[in-house]
């Protein structure tokens, strides 16, 4: 009797884990901010880690770090305050052109892999558009479209970049907002693979906001940083924050 107690706990508990690390590999990091932004506004806005689908009351917390690339392009750290379920930064939109918010997460260990989280939302304080260089993610999804197409446009072409180079048949995960201008996502979201050149169209309905997300993993042996002893892969996420036009 006492062996079969145990038994059902160790299976209960393996349960009870697998559940929990499912959760854990389907969250992503994301900033929501608007696209546009009056030069000498002073904006407050959240950034999350979580499951885009869960109730913004429901969703988790980890340690995160955020920088901003000024129009004029000084990188600069951006301050933080925690809440229960999400983090509140604030900024003053003081030049005119693109500030770009990078969001990261502190490497966690699961098992052997590291996971590594990285987030980008981009903002105009200008009417005309300015031109988008990258970030420099070791995983970042990059603009192909005019950058008009990111401000209105139903199609939008993005590239997915590994170490700056093309991914070829990379996979992003479409989340799109249950309702227009909704910030709770739905659940069954498109998987849509890129080409030989990392590159795919996405069609969009400018009503809704959307988290574009891609994963990837790698052998630790194929990285040039240091890793624990216990770690065999690193798998990337990295999302692009495309808000309602």
């Amino acid at each position: 009797m006492l062996k079969k107690k145990a038994l059902n706990t160790v299976v209960i508990g393996t349960l009870t884990f697998l559940i929990f690390s499912g959760t854990a590999f389907a969250h992503n990091v994301f900033t929501e901010i608007p696209l546009h932004v009056g030069r000498g506004e002073e904006l407050t806005f959240k950034s999350f880690f979580s499951d885009p689908d869960d109730p913004i009351d429901q969703r988790d917390m980890c340690d995160l770090s955020m920088q901003v690339r000024l129009p004029d392009g000084q990188v600069m750290p951006l301050e933080m305050e925690q809440h229960e379920t999400f983090y509140l930064s604030r900024k003053l939109f003081d030049q005119e052109g693109e500030y770009v918010f990078m969001l990261e997460r502190e490497p966690y260990q699961h098992r052997t892999t590291q996971i590594r989280d990285f987030g980008k939302s981009i903002v105009w304080t200008t009417e005309e558009r300015p031109d988008h260089s990258n970030v420099g993610f070791p995983l970042e999804i990059s603009l192909v479209s005019a950058v008009d197409k990111l401000a209105s446009g139903s199609e939008l072409e993005v590239q997915v970049l590994y170490e700056g180079e093309p991914l070829p048949e990379a996979e992003i995960r479409l989340h799109t907002s249950l309702e227009p201008g909704g910030r709770v996502y739905d659940p069954d979201y498109p998987r849509i693979v890129a080409d030989k050149n990392g590159v795919l169209k996405l069609s969009l309905d400018r009503d809704y906001n959307y988290i574009l997300e891609v994963r990837h993993t790698v052998s630790a042996s194929d990285v040039d940083f240091d890793t624990s002893l216990l770690t065999r892969n690193i798998r990337f996420r990295t999302t692009l924050y495309v808000p309602s036009g």
